[in-house]
């Protein structure tokens, strides 16, 4: 504990108090001092320390002088018409109100003697200042030269400033050269620091210590928010990268890295002293990235489409670094400055919970669980900008740390606001909101999971892997989905007179909705085949069927039916004919299924003779794509359509896939080829 000292009572050379002696002797006392008083210079302020019992606050006020003048820090200068200024209070409430630039203090210490070097130490003095023992300087607080800047610092942390070791026990003049902003100059009437100490060097670097050790100890809330802030971030870009098209996840990822890094800037601003206009400039940036970020959230969150209020929000979460350059460019008062501050936080707080209350009224469950916390937040951080500038006009006292909201707990180490506790619930909000969306997609998932296992088996029966044993043909086929579940189809029938009805199909589309008006298509096909109707007969009833049942889209199909010895009867509805050796059988062609129920197809037929080769494809060999733009194409297709099924569809997909690719090829080779 610093300790205060009173100058000692003088006695005269004889030991005697002055009340002890003669009128007489008195008179004669005195005129002996007045003498000797003559011949030395006046110094007015003058404070005596006998004994060092640890750091001792300097109590007397000092002689304070306005302007600038080198002479000042003399120890012979004469200060005795210098009026008395209190260290630890604003020029504006002692007699210089509004005056700003350089100021000199000046008080002459009697040292105690001591074996230990000796120490100033000294908090907060104008913004900047230099400390002079004896004319000589021995400390800089801030910067002062070249010219002097208004850095950063913790307002109640000593700075130590050590005194020359030989003058130990003796008396010196001391002198501090303070200047300040003419920024802050009008508006520091609540502003006030503590008294300077005197002591050991390492006392008062202990004082140092202990101080700088109070103050982050004070902000134990503001990390234990940055930590929240911190780790619910880190869970909500996991979740992004999971999930990149939800970009909500990276707008909250960044909006609570932000903050936090607001927070680790601030910081650093004062341990390292930084200049205030360029640290003020970019913190004020920072916040308003901060806002952007927090309004893209809930936009996203609430999956609104961007909007008017989207865009006013954005414009007005661009005040901070505006009103900060207004401030350095002396155009706006800081107090005028935090009053246009608050009311546009007010107004953006209002955009949101305009935007929450329109959502939650919907049944958005993300709406209500921010509404409170977000409304709360928003209220108490224009709360505090509105007592931030309370505070600039003199109104209002920060108590540690720069506490500057309601609040809500004064504890003896830290302080607890309104606002950290309206920010610590928006980031509880923000998580529960992640956590109730990450267990819905985890059941999504599972239902889809499931889903796309029925798909599967679905597509089993669109697409079998084993065919019927016919005599006489061999048919081999490839299946290769854009997606895991595709809308092609083919099916081989035996007929039962030793001839094979092969069908194959494009459902427009893809995914599980294609696959399942392929599997319609299937059993209607299954069921008229089982009737013996001739291709196009088929496909003609299977337009109705498809017309009738389905809601939009259509098929493209084609029916061929292979008798036991070579001919073929086809029958098209706008599928890509096949290819006979090589070469494209032309077809005629409709319109493909389902479109209208008015179509009649016709047939085509032909004769296969024995070692010919018969291969029907989808139009997702055709139509693939590559690199460069180009698709695979006709000619393409047709040089390599006497390969086997599966060689032409792995061709087609390491070209491009960009539709499902199906191949069936079917070789003729008759038993009596065989046989010879």
């Amino acid at each position: 504990m610093a300790r205060t000292v009173d100058s000692p009572v003088s006695v005269d050379p004889t030991g005697r108090h002055p009340a002890q002696l003669s009128p007489v002797r008195r008179v004669f006392v005195l005129t002996q001092l007045l003498a000797v008083a003559s011949l030395l210079p006046l110094h007015a302020q003058f404070f005596a320390v006998s004994q060092l019992g640890g750091p001792l606050t300097i109590s007397a006020p000092w002689r304070f002088h306005t302007g600038d003048n080198p002479d000042w820090a003399s120890p012979t200068f004469d200060d005795s018409q210098w009026p008395l200024l209190g260290m630890n209070r604003s020029w504006n409430v002692q007699g210089f109100s509004g005056y700003s630039g350089y100021g000199w203090y000046r008080i002459r210490l009697q040292l105690p003697a001591s074996k230990d070097p000796l120490a100033l130490g000294i908090a907060q003095v104008g913004n900047s200042a230099e400390i002079y023992a004896d004319g000589k300087l021995i400390g800089v607080m801030g910067r002062m030269r070249p010219t002097p800047d208004w850095l950063n610092s913790f307002p109640e942390t000593f700075t130590v400033i050590p005194l020359p070791p030989t003058l130990g026990g003796g008396t010196i003049e001391v002198a501090i050269r303070a200047w300040q902003s003419p920024l802050v100059a009008p508006s520091l009437a609540a502003f006030s620091a503590p008294l300077p100490v005197l002591g050991t060097e390492q006392a008062i670097r202990a004082l140092h210590n202990l101080s700088l050790n109070q103050d982050l100890l004070a902000r134990l809330p503001d990390w234990f928010l940055d930590l929240v802030a911190l780790v619910i971030g880190q869970i909500s870009f996991g979740l992004f990268f999971l999930r990149p098209r939800a970009t909500e996840y990276a707008w909250a990822g960044l909006y609570l890295f932000a903050h936090a890094l607001m927070s680790g800037f601030e910081l650093c601003r004062r341990v390292y002293q930084l200049p205030m206009n360029g640290s003020a400039l970019t913190s004020a940036s920072m916040s308003a990235g901060e806002t952007i970020c927090w309004l893209f959230l809930i936009w996203g969150f609430m999956r609104s489409k961007a909007d008017w209020l989207l865009g006013a929000g954005i414009l007005l979460a661009l005040h901070p670094p505006i009103l900060t350059l207004l401030a350095i460019g002396g155009l706006m008062t800081i107090p005028r400055v935090y009053v246009v501050g608050a009311l546009l936080a007010l107004c953006i707080g209002l955009l949101v919970f305009a935007r929450l209350v329109h959502e939650a009224g919907k049944g958005n469950r993300d709406a209500q669980i921010f509404l409170v916390p977000f409304l709360l937040h928003s209220v108490m951080d224009a709360v505090g900008l509105a007592l931030f500038a309370l505070y600039w006009l003199g109104l209002y006292r920060f108590g540690k740390a720069d506490t500057f909201g309601l609040v809500l707990y004064r504890g003896p180490y830290f302080t607890v606001t309104w606002a950290q506790l309206g920010y610590l619930l928006s980031c509880l909000a923000i998580g529960a909101v992640l956590v109730r969306r990450f267990t819905r997609s985890a059941e999504q998932e599972q239902r889809l999971a499931a889903e796309m296992e029925s798909a599967r088996q679905v597509q089993a029966q669109l697409v079998p892997s084993e065919f019927p044993n016919l005599s006489g043909f061999h048919i081999e086929a490839a299946y290769l989905p854009a997606s895991e579940v595709g809308g092609d189809f083919y099916q081989v029938l035996d007929q039962g007179d030793g001839s094979v009805l092969i069908v194959i199909g494009d459902v427009c589309g893809k995914g599980l909705k294609a696959a399942m008006t392929g599997v319609l298509a299937i059993g209607a096909i299954r069921a008229l085949a089982s009737q013996g109707f001739d291709p196009g007969w088929l496909l003609t009833r299977l337009n109705r069927e498809i017309a009738r049942s389905q809601n939009g889209g259509f098929i493209t199909c084609i029916c061929a039916r292979v008798d036991r010895d070579g001919a073929i009867t086809l029958a098209n509805a706008g599928h890509p004919s096949p290819y006979r050796n090589g070469e494209e059988i032309q077809l005629k062609s409709s319109l493909p299924l389902g479109i209208t129920p008015d179509v009649e197809y016709a047939e085509t037929r032909v004769r296969l003779a024995p070692g010919d080769c018969l291969t029907f494809l989808s139009d997702g060999v055709v139509e693939a794509r590559g690199d460069g733009g180009g698709v695979f194409g006709f000619d393409r297709t047709r040089e390599i359509s006497r390969q086997a099924a599966q060689a032409i569809a792995t061709a087609a997909q390491q070209f491009g896939q960009e539709d499902d690719i199906t191949v069936l090829t079917l070789s003729f080779t008759p038993l009596d080829v065989v046989t010879a």
